[in-house]
């Protein structure tokens, strides 16, 4: 018997929804309470919906449609955000509300998947890949948002000495019995390796206030990012 859709539900119950159950209880809490004070503190909210599955559906026209059924952000301000997660599609969005667009723009959203989101879940640390996106989210809108250092792959020293011995004793091999050479040189040719850089459902109406979370009517103008991990 095939498994049924995925429907949203016409409300979001919280600023952090995981319909598809990734996140322990004490992780969920702890990235709900740092939305809820950032929109304490500025009037910006950020929601988070973990589902199953996209259904065949393309996860930009879930997002936008999410984003408005919900009415994330004020009105007046379009100042919502909306993280969405596919699970099984392995797929993620960042929705930008029209009034963030300025500050959490396009290439911002991306670099924040990138950094944040998809190195986490690589390794299944779901909490801290959305916990970490969250805060980039936040930090964009601050204007301060910082990539992460990345690890820079560290050469060892003998590798580097053994062939530069080797090299050394060829010298002075050649300059022992190197009497009477001319005409030109050896062309030392060097060759690089490749170079990689890191670099839905059912839905219904709009806000209204449940469990300490309301949307304001925020709309999105289908500003923002999506990608796969």
């Amino acid at each position: 018997m095939p498994a049924r859709a995925f429907t949203f539900p016409a409300k979001a119950a919280a600023r952090v929804n995981d319909y598809a159950r990734v996140l322990d209880d004490a992780g969920k809490a702890a990235i709900e309470e740092r939305l809820a004070a950032f929109e304490s503190e500025s009037s910006d909210q950020v929601v988070v919906a973990i589902i199953p599955s996209l259904d065949g559906q393309a996860i930009e026209d879930v997002a936008v449609r999410v984003f408005e059924s919900w009415g994330l952000g004020q009105k007046e301000k379009n100042n919502g955000v909306l993280l969405l997660v596919a699970m099984s599609d392995r797929r993620a969005r960042i929705e930008v509300g029209y009034g963030l667009e300025d500050r959490l723009t396009d290439a911002l959203s991306r670099r924040i998947l990138e950094d944040r989101l998809f190195p986490a879940f690589h390794t299944k640390d779901y909490v801290a890949g959305v916990l970490a996106a969250c805060n980039g989210i936040i930090e964009a809108t601050r204007g301060a948002y910082v990539s992460p250092p990345r690890k820079r792959n560290v050469v060892p020293l003998a590798s580097v000495l053994v062939p530069l011995a080797i090299l050394v004793i060829f010298i002075l091999l050649g300059l022992r019995g190197g009497s009477g050479i001319s005409g030109g040189g050896r062309r030392r040719s060097y060759r690089s390796g490749p170079i990689f850089w890191g670099g839905g459902g059912g839905f219904g109406g709009g806000g209204g206030g449940f469990g300490g979370f309301s949307g304001g009517g925020g709309m999105s103008g289908g500003g923002g990012a999506s990608g796969s991990w």
